[in-house]
């Protein structure tokens, strides 16, 4: 009898051949992989909602209360942003356990992604410095400021503003998120959807024009090396390139 023609039984282990629905020495019923695939892409979708509405809902709720702001209130949300996305991996520690390895981290590319994010950084500051005086003619697109009451301020602002983020946003949209979208949806569903998700929990319209280049881009990292290390690496150094331009040049 060939292998593909028979099963294994998950009660007892005995062979069931393909087509019977229990088997014969025990009566557990035997494997659907139809039925069980369908479960596991329900059982994704339903982690995916569950992470990226708690995320949305936590943000919304944090713009709603504008009249809140300085270092410490910015600190309490990063804390609790963190730990909403911590949750998550801790549950799902056994998929991203991989992604987190060093193992066969290349230190050209490394250098190759922080001279590429660099790069995207500074185009992206050429083009939004070009809409606040053309369409805008005021505003910030970083958050900085929020430090300026601190004995530190640039370092608080790259620790909230690039640390943060690089660490938590990669392992939640490019590992939590990406994985469940993978297992409902396959690859490049994952890839398009979980960058789409990405920029739009930044609740900044004009930002998509960035935001989404840069969630494929981060995507596409994740996907063709499969680690998170290269996307955090670039994310904190577009963001850290951000917040030292904007120190540089406010005056």
């Amino acid at each position: 009898m060939s292998h593909n023609q028979e099963q294994l039984c998950k009660t007892c282990g005995r062979q069931i051949r393909q087509g019977v629905r229990f088997c014969s020495h025990c009566g557990t019923a035997a494997p659907n992989e139809e039925h069980e695939e369908y479960v596991a892409g329900t059982n994704s979708l339903r982690t995916l909602l569950w992470l990226y509405g708690s995320l949305l809902v936590f943000i919304v709720f944090i713009r709603l209360l504008k009249f809140v702001s300085g270092a410490g209130w910015n600190f309490m949300v990063d804390i609790l942003f963190s730990l909403i996305i911590f949750r998550f991996a801790l549950r799902n520690r056994n998929e991203l356990r991989p992604l987190l390895s060093f193992k066969n981290i290349s230190v050209l590319k490394v250098l190759i992604t922080i001279g590429v994010s660099v790069i995207f950084a500074g185009l992206v500051l050429l083009f939004s410095g070009w809409l606040k005086q053309t369409i805008f003619h005021s505003g910030v697109f970083s958050e900085e400021y929020l430090f300026d009451d601190t004995a530190y301020p640039l370092l608080f602002s790259i620790l909230s503003i690039a640390v943060q983020p690089a660490i938590f946003e990669e392992i939640g949209f490019r590992g939590l998120i990406y994985d469940q979208l993978n297992k409902a949806g396959g690859p490049q569903a994952a890839l398009l959807v979980s960058s789409f998700m990405f920029a739009i929990l930044h609740l900044s319209i004009i930002s998509l024009l960035w935001l989404v280049p840069i969630g494929l881009a981060l995507g596409w990292m994740r996907q063709r090396y499969n680690t998170l290390w290269y996307g955090m690496i670039a994310h904190f150094c577009y963001n850290v390139c951000v917040v030292l331009y904007n120190f540089l040049t406010r005056g």
